[in-house]
């Protein structure tokens, strides 16, 4: 805030699919991914190909199915964090915690039966000899109105993990839940998240409200646990109108950090929506230094799928 600076950036991303089914009993899906940066602070114009997915499906006497290849895998039911995804290779983003998440390389078997799910994954990922692959089962089952999973991993050189998520509903709000309990050496740690969702429309379209609240307990890998909290409040076609605004909130509890978004979104011209914002990020740096405080005026214009 005592130095205000201005920056200009452009990015350009996409996504190109690839969907084949020769058999009816078998499939293959191909997902590549790119994206295009330019800002004013350098003439370069880094291009980023990434491929996110290549499997391909089969069965045996369509009762117990397979995936072969790299794939994208949702264990949690968390939505700002969630530590039981013990094997995706990308982790959530809070700030855009609605992208898809890198997979892992791996063998997908599942058996449905009735209502029950079972699973088993053998992944691939930085395997350069067969001792180093790892293993994760995972089970899935409904109770009621709520719907439990409980899994497992194990690698040579990583910490095992046992993962249970509980997913179900409360009133008007679906509510979640995740743990993990995994040993890294000689010491036992522990992590958990909860939260809550919830939407409202109205008949008449004037409030079309949604929000989500989480918090995160990390005892992985620290000193002290760390608290985290995310919140997210949107309105959509505000009062029927084609503005729609969202304030979101990701905070670290423990070192008093975080970063408040809001946006506006403003009435969109055939496929290209803009939009302005304001982003504020604050930590506390101890005693002897003055807390940090920086605010970001923004405005971006999406155009389809991707943005600049």
């Amino acid at each position: 805030e005592k130095n205000p600076s201005d920056e200009w950036k452009t990015s350009l991303g996409g996504q190109l699919y690839l969907d084949a089914r020769p058999d009816p009993n078998f499939r293959v899906f191909g997902k590549v991914g790119g994206s295009l940066e330019v800002s004013k602070e350098t003439s370069e114009q880094p291009l980023d190909l990434k491929l996110l997915e290549l499997f391909s499906d089969f069965n045996y006497d369509n009762k117990v199915f397979f995936r072969a290849g790299k794939q994208n895998v949702k264990w949690g039911v968390g939505y700002f964090y969630s530590p039981a995804d013990v094997i995706s290779v990308g982790r959530i983003d809070p700030q855009h915690p609605d992208e898809e998440l890198e997979g892992p390389v791996a063998l997908k078997v599942h058996y449905p039966r009735g209502s029950t799910n079972y699973y088993l994954y053998t992944l691939f990922d930085g395997v350069t000899e067969p001792s180093q692959i790892a293993l994760a089962p995972k089970m899935e089952f409904v109770f009621g109105g709520t719907e439990i999973g409980l899994g497992g991993f194990y690698q040579k050189s990583k910490a095992p993990r046992a993962m249970l998520t509980l997913s179900s509903s409360l009133g008007d709000f679906a509510v979640f839940g995740e743990a993990v309990v995994g040993k890294d050496t000689d010491e036992i740690f522990f992590q958990t998240t909860a939260g809550a969702r919830y939407s409202h429309n109205d008949p008449d379209g004037l409030f079309n409200l949604s929000g989500a609240a989480q918090y995160f307990y990390d005892g992985e890998g620290h000193d002290t646990a760390k608290h985290h909290i995310g919140a997210m409040l949107g309105w959509n076609d505000i009062l029927d109108s084609k503005f729609s605004a969202l304030t979101r909130l990701n905070a670290n509890v423990s070192d008093k950090s975080g970063l408040v978004t809001n946006i506006l979104s403003l009435p969109s011209i055939s496929k290209v929506s803009p939009s302005v914002g304001v982003t504020f990020a604050y930590a506390d740096l101890g005693p002897t230094l003055e807390p940090f405080r920086s605010t970001t005026v923004f405005a971006a214009i999406t155009l389809g799928s991707g943005s600049f």
